[in-house]
């Protein structure tokens, strides 16, 4: 087995706009490659980012970010974030 499970569930984000400056995303492993860029195309290099293997979820915080939008890119799926404070 190559270990590639061609039957993944689709990762979903919420809740947006935030909630106390966190996003979830579901359906994740913890090998997800996942960036946040601001809507000028700087990559935001602080990434507060807890996974929960046992909900499979994956738990950003947006705690040294400024309120506003941001593009979050979970492997190939891209959505634009509302962080509200």
């Amino acid at each position: 087995s190559l270990g590639i499970d061609e039957h993944k569930e689709p990762i979903t984000i919420y809740p947006n706009p935030t909630t106390n400056r966190a996003v979830y995303i579901t359906n994740t492993d913890g090998t997800e490659r996942i960036e946040i860029y601001d809507v000028s195309g700087r990559k935001i290099d602080t990434l507060n980012k807890v996974h929960d293997h046992t909900s499979r979820r994956t738990i950003i915080k947006f705690s040294n970010t400024s309120s506003g939008l941001y593009v979050l890119r979970v492997n190939e799926t891209s959505k634009l974030i509302v962080v509200n404070d």
